[in-house]
């Protein structure tokens, strides 16, 4: 049989085991609120880069429109046409349009070298840059060996016999 002793020994013994129990019964439920606290930042940090990837995917979207919008635009400005006033002509490039009217334009021609000139003040610049033609204007078509002629030339039929394939863009003023 089991003396009073022993009873009080195993009373004691099993709130011993009460109490380690109880201890760490709360030991658990701490690391269960620790635990569920943590699941609850990381749903908030997931949910915050969640909400900052999708904003950051909006900015780079309206960049990407942005983007095809100026290459629209530039594809645009690339197919312009250019129509003349005067005859109606359409150019594809601004510098073709602006060539083309200077056919429009009324223009003094150099009677040595032939270059054009816009206006009588231009060509007067010209035969005195040159002295009235008497220095003449200087060949820059290249010969065999690729070298620039240089040779100057003062008047139109000398520029003719010694050039009669070139034209009057190859000439530049002494």
């Amino acid at each position: 049989m089991m003396t009073s002793e022993t009873i009080k020994e195993k009373k004691e013994q099993i709130l011993v085991i009460i109490d380690n129990a109880k201890e760490e019964k709360q030991r658990t439920e701490q690391q269960i609120t620790d635990c569920k606290q943590k699941k609850k930042d990381i749903e908030n940090e997931l949910t915050q880069r969640i909400s900052d990837f999708k904003q950051k995917k909006i900015e780079l979207e309206k960049l990407i429109f942005d983007s095809k919008n100026e290459i629209k635009q530039i594809e645009t400005k690339l197919k312009q046409k250019y129509t003349c006033a005067f005859c109606e002509k359409v150019c594809s490039s601004l510098v073709y349009y602006q060539k083309h009217l200077a056919i429009h334009v009324e223009r003094i021609q150099c009677g040595i070298c032939l270059k054009y000139f816009e206006d009588q003040d231009e060509l007067n610049h010209h035969l005195v840059a040159t002295k009235n033609g008497m220095n003449g204007c200087r060949c820059t078509i290249l010969n065999m060996k690729g070298q620039q002629c240089k040779t100057i030339l003062t008047s139109r039929n000398s520029y003719r016999n010694h050039c009669p394939h070139s034209r009057r863009f190859s000439i530049k003023y002494k």
